[in-house]
């Protein structure tokens, strides 16, 4: 089973703006022209769960994540501001557990892009 982690992270924003908005602003209402758009970048983190985030896969992360001393952003975004997840190498199959050796992404999507920018409005 393929995971479509960009579409599930769009509906989730998506629910929960609609989960927050007045009751009384329908999206016809909306000039969304004059409403700023905000540019994120978003990443493809393969079968990456919280479990992994806690184990001995994730390597030497594994332990500050636990004890929550670092966010993810202090391992993972370089001193350019990029960040550093190898979300192409992961999308792919190509990238390997640290101990396990098993695929971020067992069924790799090969020529797919593991990061992607995309605009959010909110109003």
């Amino acid at each position: 089973m393929k995971t479509h982690t960009f579409s599930l992270f769009l509906v989730t924003i998506t629910g929960l703006l609609l989960a927050t908005a007045s009751p009384h602003v329908t999206a016809a209402g909306i000039d969304w022209g004059s409403v700023d758009a905000k540019k994120i970048k978003v990443f493809y983190p393969g079968q990456a769960s919280w479990d992994f985030l806690r184990g001995q896969d994730h390597g030497t992360g594994a332990a500050v994540v636990r004890t929550h001393e670092k966010a993810c952003a202090d391992c993972h975004v370089g001193d350019d501001g990029q960040y550093d997840v190898n979300a192409n190498q992961i999308i792919t199959g190509e990238l390997k557990k640290d101990k396990s050796k098993v695929p971020f992404e067992p069924q790799g999507m090969p020529g797919a892009k593991g990061f992607k920018d995309v605009s959010v409005q909110a109003a």
